[in-house]
């Protein structure tokens, strides 16, 4: 059965002297798209008895304005089962247990409130202002694709992932993530990308991660320095390695080249009949010079010194180049240390002769003090012929006194 809405745009309209809100969707959507596009509509929670929606199973929200998707909004639409919200201000979202799909882009969304959902398949909050991964995440039991990029979000724990175990695809890329921790075993069944990059992480633990299927694995564009317990068996169907832009220790990343061979034969050997090759980035593992672990956290991860044989080259050019490296900085730090030597008996030069400048003025002020004293002895000494009895009294010591300030201010302009 056909049903279409008469209205132009998506309005709020009160109807006569019925208290109830009419909403209606914008021309043109009609019901055998399963989609109704509300635009620029402004209500608050507080009405939500008395909006009456159209009834579809599908609400794509357009530049809308509400301070609360609450439940009792969402009851107010029976059938939804596919919400998308595109810009606009919407900073709460309830999830209705019968939903399928939640969208979220450019909303100022700040919190999803998750009670119960057993139906939700694709939770999508990109380009807004999460600052945490929802809490009660894992009720979201048959939840495939959980996008959260373009966030705020500052930490998560993988535990949290547990039990979720439709979950095929996880992005937090491009939020403030700075650390990464997992407090128990995590097995994800169906987890077959995860995507970390353009974070703030320093270190990551695969520790307790159990992704059996796992074939892209995306960290580049964080601040990474090592990546603990990562060998060919943390993820053995791992197909695609992303991991440059980082601050890769130099210890650490040596040790961990031969580990990445390892991934490489092993993945190549275990996925070509089902992935085909393995490929990871065609860019290095690039160290970081300026980069350095304590002598500690070496100790935790089981790395010595070079001459411990922690590091093994099988090519001996290979080594012979580091060696030469090596070689090359030293004379370059020898080099900038004796610039820096030079620097500073310059510098130690000038400020002796700036103290003997500051000496020999010291001395050619205290001589010109001794002279104006001698001469205001003088001029006390002088005796003023007498003119008139009308004469002011003490008139001798204001001449006095003005003749020293005379001298006085032409010696500084002097100076």
């Amino acid at each position: 059965m056909k049903y279409s809405l008469t209205a132009s745009f998506a309005i709020l309209s009160v109807l006569g002297s019925v208290s109830a809100l009419e909403i209606r969707c914008r021309q043109g959507y009609e019901k055998s798209y399963e989609m109704c596009k509300l635009q620029k509509l402004e209500f608050s929670s507080s009405q939500a008895k008395s909006l009456n929606f159209p009834v579809f199973a599908g609400y794509e929200m357009v530049e809308c304005s509400v301070d609360y998707l609450s439940p009792e909004i969402m009851d107010r639409m029976p059938w939804i089962s596919k919400l998308s919200i595109i810009r606009g201000t919407i900073p709460k979202i309830y999830l209705k247990p019968d939903l399928l799909t939640l969208t979220a882009k450019q909303s100022q969304t700040v919190e999803i409130v998750i009670s119960s959902n057993n139906s939700l398949t694709r939770l999508e909050i990109s380009s807004n202002h999460l600052n945490a991964i929802p809490t009660n995440i894992s009720q979201l039991k048959s939840l495939s694709l959980l996008n959260l990029n373009s966030n705020e979000i500052q930490y998560l724990n993988f535990s949290d992932f547990n039990g979720m175990d439709n979950l095929t695809e996880i992005n937090l890329s491009s939020n403030k993530l700075y650390a990464v921790t997992c407090d128990r075993e995590v097995m994800l069944e169906k987890l077959a990308t995860l995507d970390l990059s353009n974070n703030f992480l320093v270190e990551l633990d695969f520790h307790h991660w159990q992704l059996p299927v796992l074939h892209t694995l995306s960290v580049k564009s964080n601040s990474l320095k090592v990546i603990i317990n990562f060998d060919e068996t943390t993820f053995p169907k791992l197909k695609l390695f992303q991991y440059s832009e980082n601050a890769w220790d130099c210890r650490w990343s040596n040790a961990f080249a031969s580990t990445m061979d390892s991934i490489t034969k092993h993945t190549m050997h275990q996925t070509s009949s089902r992935y085909g090759e393995y490929r990871k980035e065609s860019l290095p593992l690039v160290c970081a010079k300026h980069t350095q672990l304590s002598a500690s956290r070496y100790r935790q991860l089981n790395l010595t010194a070079i001459d411990d044989a922690q590091f093994k080259f099988d090519n001996p050019e290979e080594l012979e180049e580091q060696l030469l490296i090596i070689v090359e900085d030293s004379i370059n730090h020898s080099a900038d240390i004796g610039l820096l030597k030079e620097t500073v008996t310059a510098q130690q030069t000038q400020i002796d002769d700036l103290l003997k400048q500051s000496l020999e003025q010291q001395t050619l002020l205290s001589k010109l003090n001794d002279k104006v004293q001698s001469l205001e002895e003088q001029l006390k000494t002088l005796k003023l012929p007498t003119i008139s009895s009308s004469l002011p009294e003490n008139l001798a010591e204001k001449i006095i006194l003005e003749v020293s300030y005379v001298i006085r201010k032409t010696i500084r302009n002097d100076l």
